[in-house]
């Protein structure tokens, strides 16, 4: 995947149409309960384009309009998708979504044909301001969520947090209710998370979810750099030993990265730039055996 160069963006009307797959956005507003939302349109290897979709009054929808218009163009079974800090800006937005669309989606067999992201207003510059927005902010992602899961078949979804948004969704589940097994599985994936924030979060997550997959990366370098600022052991470096048996830990420390010189540096975006990591997440979310490669190009990585 090359380095991103350039980013692009227009405003089209919702077509309101089915869709086979792709990746979509909805978009919270630090000031309102509405919210955006549209398409992320991959052009080539360095450009995106993220498409706003409109309504009568502009750009700005209804929150549970633009859950139903993205839910039905996502498809069926689409993963939700929240990122961690900085991760809104769109050079940021774009290489993950470029991540998706190169590695995830042609994997040999993907089953995933789907993600949905849901962007919120992580502040590009201060970290210390985007923990304050997960706290005022909790609130919304919750009732996104829970218009999403309404709307499913099986009135449940499959989830994928990174780095930071594992603690804005961890806060969520905390602080806001939801039906029991509401998500299907959930895949913490490098969580920026504290020890003791993550141990008060498991009888939530057992009560919420069918399952969870924790990936961790003793070497990652952004939570080394989280670690020495919150002045406690992450997560996503440093799991807990003896946790209950519906969370499963995958240490990628071993898996190899193989993709991006950025990913290589940070060791922190391997659940995209990592094929052994990314085809054990599909391997996990469909329930295939973890500890067998889901092709003759994937390794094992150890679980607990």
């Amino acid at each position: 995947m090359s380095i991103l160069l350039m980013l692009s963006a227009h405003s089209v009307p919702a077509q309101g149409q089915p869709a086979t797959g792709g990746q979509y956005f909805v978009e919270i507003l630090e000031n309102s309960d509405a919210v955006k939302c549209g398409r992320l349109d991959v052009q080539d290897s360095t450009r995106l384009v993220k498409v706003y979709y409109e309504n009568d009054t502009g750009l700005v929808w209804p929150r549970e309009h633009a859950v139903a218009l993205i839910n039905q163009q996502a498809g069926s079974r689409p993963l939700f998708f929240i990122h961690g800090f900085m991760a809104a800006i769109l050079p940021i937005l774009q290489r993950t979504t470029l991540g998706f669309n190169y590695l995830f989606f042609r994997d040999p067999g993907v089953r995933t044909k789907a993600v949905i992201h849901i962007i919120w207003p992580s502040n590009r510059l201060s970290y210390r301001r985007s923990k304050r927005i997960i706290r005022t902010h909790h609130a919304k992602l919750a009732r996104i969520l829970r218009d999403f899961i309404r709307q499913q078949p099986d009135r449940q979804i499959d989830l994928l947090c990174h780095s930071m948004g594992n603690r804005l969704f961890l806060e969520t589940i905390r602080r806001n209710p939801f039906d029991a097994h509401s998500f299907r599985k959930i895949i913490l994936a490098a969580p920026d998370v504290g020890i003791s924030e993550f141990e008060v979060s498991i009888p939530y997550l057992q009560q919420l979810a069918d399952s969870v997959l924790v990936l961790t990366h003793r070497k990652d370098r952004i939570l080394l750099a989280s670690q020495w600022r919150n002045h406690s052991p992450r997560l996503g470096r440093t799991p807990p030993p003896d946790l209950p048996s519906f969370i499963q830990v995958l240490d990628c420390t071993d898996a190899p990265i193989d993709h991006t010189r950025l990913a290589r540096l940070n060791r922190h975006t391997y659940f995209l730039a990592s094929d052994r990591a990314r085809h054990l997440m599909e391997a996990f979310l469909y329930n295939d055996d973890l500890q067998a490669p889901s092709d003759h190009t994937c390794g094992t990585l150890s679980g607990r």
